[in-house]
């Protein structure tokens, strides 16, 4: 129902009456009134909401009230009225006593198993560092300060489920410590929340560098489906001699080290600053400003996330007399990325300004300032300016609508036509020096759903809403319960040749025979075999990384596949597993019985019966499918694993199948692994 009313004079003696007011198909208002006799002088009448919808209402008798049919694997919390008061016991099936009114709405609250129910501010600020914790219920902090979850000595390393709600209305003004954000440190999961109508604004002379994010300052764990709304401003300035200054500042997170961010939304106005005054030594300032992420390190990912920041602003100044630099990188998703920016976008206007003795560094760019890693499937519309001033000696100032400066890969790309890009050297206005990677594109097609699925190339385009707008997070989409189901092979080969970021699971075997596979280009989510196997397929075109998956950065669990063939050969590096080509990610509990042939002629091979090249964690698998390679240069084939990482692991696992390599170079062959430079415990080959 569009609307339900009760009328005002619900007192014991009156008439009861419940207006329903509804909107059929052709847009006509409908109304009915119910009368439900007069209310008598001890009975309350609570009408009862799930999921924001009147489940019932009914007229309580003492303290029973009825309890929702919860869906599986959800908790029943209680019933809250609208301020967030719990108005029934812990098992919600007994009703405090009412004050004073004689009737009630009540909103049903459940929580995931597992958890530990958040409801209060106190709750929240008492959390353990390693605990699990689900909020029931939106969260108003009062507008008091708040002091950062977490600290680099004792990091946040649980997991919050915001469980859809919101905390909101706090500021973060004094701090003592240099990393700032509702969570100073993150090294474990938050998911599924938002931050809303927060102020951060330090100022700062007692730290080197200073670490701001909306939701966490620094970050080495997973964010996924979370948005904040609310306004950064870092200003850090120091005299000194001897050391640097620098700030990392994000809409979500200052510094991402070696984490993921996965569908997120930032909506805050960035401003950092830093100004270093000094008599004579080397040394710098910088600062780096993203409406996502001030920094991404090279490790790490941000996924299917916006910025529709205002305003994102980075200054960065050093005043002295001997070799002072000073640097400014400022970007509509981030500031510096290392690492890998993928199905993103970024709307607001973009500003760096760098200013020093000696040398300068300004790079603004509407998805990143400077790149030195991957973006890709990606756009900016905001428009840019930057700005160097240099007494003396060199500078290097790039504007750009997509990057400012890049030295990394940028891929499929685009800028809003009517971008503006601004460059100011020591004042003097230049349209030089400005950076065009990216197409440009119109309005109509960054507006548009089918655009964003054919050509950005976001298959899972139902992560985003499209109303006439901008695209926005479907967070309804992309929320804890998030599992697509695959049933049948039709299901199955829809995902050939895809980047993927959903969780999938099987619910059946699925005979694929006869099918010429087209690997799973990247994945990323999880991909549950629930105990099923896939069969039948083969694979005969050559692509460099070949398996099921081309790429897993994910996890891949419960999986089998057998009676399956991978036959390849071309002049070119080959990467194959009966599994997956390359994986970064987790491979537990799988099964594989495929055969693995390479014939190439001129360039390395690197093969096995589970993955080609590892650099994750393969734990509790075991192949028995037989590999045969033949290469005229390095070839390394194992029964499990052709080529284990420095940073790979694999535990638990064992392999049957036979091993053959023939090269006109160096070649080495192995049971369990071809060649190890990583980790191996507990597994064994026959």
């Amino acid at each position: 129902y569009a609307e339900v009313t009760a009328n005002s004079a619900l007192v014991a003696g009156e008439i009861v009456c419940i207006t329903v007011r509804t909107t059929d198909s052709a847009g006509n208002v409908l109304e009915e009134t119910f009368e439900f006799g007069v209310l008598p002088a001890d009975y309350t009448l609570v009408s009862l909401f799930v999921d924001g919808k009147l489940w019932k209402s009914e007229f309580v008798i003492g303290d029973s009230i009825s309890v929702p049919a919860i869906q599986q694997g959800m908790l029943f919390y209680g019933w809250l009225d609208e301020s967030g008061i719990r108005y029934t016991n812990e098992e919600g099936t007994l009703l405090q006593e009412l004050s004073t009114a004689d009737y009630i709405e009540l909103h049903a609250a459940y929580y995931p198993e597992g958890y530990t129910p958040i409801l209060t501010a106190t709750e929240l600020k008492n959390i353990k560092m390693s605990g699990k914790y689900a909020l029931v219920y939106d969260i108003d902090l009062g507008g008091d300060e708040w002091t950062p979850l977490g600290t680099e000595k004792s990091p946040f390393n649980g997991e919050i489920n915001g469980n859809g709600f919101a905390i909101s209305n706090f500021k973060i003004t004094m701090t003592k410590d240099c990393y700032v954000g509702f969570f100073g440190q993150n090294n474990g999961v938050i998911k599924n929340l938002g931050v809303e109508n927060f102020l951060i604004d330090v100022e700062n002379s007692a730290f080197s560098y200073v670490y701001a994010g909306g939701l966490s300052g620094y970050n080495k764990g997973e964010i996924k489906n979370c948005y904040v709304i609310g306004e950064i401003k870092i200003h850090s300035a120091k005299r000194t001699t001897y050391s640097s200054l620098g700030i990392y500042s994000g809409g979500v997170v200052g510094y991402n080290f070696s984490g993921r961010i996965i569908n997120c939304s930032a909506s805050v106005l960035i401003s950092s600053s830093v100004l270093l005054a000094l008599s004579s030594y080397q040394t710098s300032s910088f600062a780096y400003s993203g409406g996502v992420v001030g920094y991404n390190d090279s490790e790490s990912r941000i996924i299917n996330c916006c910025a529709t920041n205002k305003k994102i602003v980075a200054s960065a100044a050093v005043f002295g007399t001997q070799l002072f630099e000073s640097s400014a990188y400022s970007g509509g998703v981030a500031g510096g990325n290392y690492g890998k920016i993928i199905n993103s976008f970024a709307t607001g206007d973009v500003e760096a300004t760098a200013t020093s003795y000696y040398n300068v560094e300004t790079y603004a760019g509407g998805v990143v300032g400077n790149n030195r890693g991957d973006l890709l499937n990606s756009f900016a519309a905001g428009d840019i300016s930057a700005t160097s001033l240099s007494d003396k000696y060199g500078y290097s100032v790039f504007a750009g609508g997509v990057v400012g400066n890049n030295v990394g890969l940028v891929n499929n790309c685009y800028r809003y036509v009517e971008q503006k890009l601004v460059i100011k050297r020591n004042l003097n206005t230049s349209a030089t020096a400005t950076n065009n990677l990216g197409t440009e594109i119109s309005q109509e097609n960054l507006y548009s759903k089918e655009w964003c699925q054919n050509t950005l190339q976001w298959y899972e385009v139902d992560i985003w809403e499209f109303n006439g707008g901008y695209p926005t997070l479907n967070f309804d989409n992309t929320n804890i319960n998030t599992v697509i189901v695959i049933s049948n092979a039709e299901e199955l080969k829809a995902l050939q040749g895809k980047t993927l970021f959903y969780d999938y699971k099987l619910v059946g075997d699925i005979d694929l025979e006869g099918i010429n596979w087209t690997p799973i280009e990247s994945f990323w989510g999880t991909f549950d075999g629930n105990g099923f196997t896939i069969s039948g397929f083969k694979i005969t075109e050559a692509q460099k990384y070949t398996g099921l998956f081309d790429n897993n950065a994910g996890t891949i669990v419960n999986l089998c596949v057998e009676d399956c063939t991978i036959n390849v050969s071309d002049n070119d590096t080959f990467y194959v597993g009966g599994l997956v080509g390359s994986n970064w990610g987790k491979i537990i509990n799988c099964h594989t019985d495929s055969n693995v042939i390479i014939s190439s002629t001129e360039k390395y091979a690197y093969a096995g019966g589970l993955v080609g090249i590892n650099y994750g964690t393969i734990s509790k698998n075991y192949a028995t499918g037989n590999i045969s390679v033949r290469t005229g240069q390095d070839a390394y084939a194992g029964g499990l694993v052709g080529y284990n990482d420095k940073n790979g692991s694999i535990i638990n696992c064992y392999a049957t199948g036979d091993v053959e390599v023939t090269s006109a170079s160096n070649s080495l062959a192995g049971g369990l692994v071809g060649i190890n430079y990583g980790t191996i415990s507990k597994n064994y080959a026959t």
